[in-house]
């Protein structure tokens, strides 16, 4: 019996030890939420289903680096227009090896860097551009290398009927 009664002195004295704590010190305060409180939309702004996507030149940096790295560098075929046929004749262009047909193959490729140039996506003056370092081939008289970097500009354009976000590049 003595033993159950020290235990609940003990336990009392606990209690009571930590409510006089509290009492003095006061009880731990919260930290502040980062940011602003959540309020109502403006009824004079977007309806409502809105979504509002911000994209910055870091994702951009991040998905072309991703490119690069996972699917390798994007090349484009080069083609004859149709003014280039005319000026040449068949049999001249077959005369070309087939050997260096696949050495020279007709592509420009997108470098991630070259010509003093890294290729990415900038947001400056209410503008997207976008310089592309490239380097390439063609096999024409002989194989034919080049190498540079290309300004393009990119326009976006949205359909307020279709509810749809066209784009348009222009290197």
């Amino acid at each position: 019996m003595k033993y159950v009664l020290a235990l609940i002195t003990g336990i009392v004295g606990l209690v009571l030890g930590a409510l006089i704590v509290l009492f003095l010190l006061g009880a731990p305060k919260a930290k502040p939420l980062p940011g602003l409180p959540v309020q109502a939309p403006d009824p004079a702004g977007d309806p409502p289903g809105t979504a509002v996507i911000t994209l910055d030149e870091k994702f951009f940096d991040a998905l072309l680096g991703t490119i690069f790295r996972d699917l390798g560098q994007p090349s484009f075929p080069l083609e004859l227009t149709k003014l280039e046929q005319s000026l040449f004749d068949d049999s001249i262009l077959r005369t070309i090896p087939v050997a260096l047909q696949n050495d020279c193959p007709d592509q420009v490729v997108i470098k991630t860097e070259g010509s003093n140039i890294k290729t990415g996506v900038r947001f400056t003056g209410g503008k997207i551009i976008a310089p592309l370092a490239f380097t390439g081939s063609k096999n024409l008289f002989g194989c034919q290398r080049f190498q540079g970097w290309a300004q393009a500009n990119i326009s976006l354009r949205f359909d307020q009927e279709k509810q749809t976000v066209y784009g348009q590049i222009d290197v």
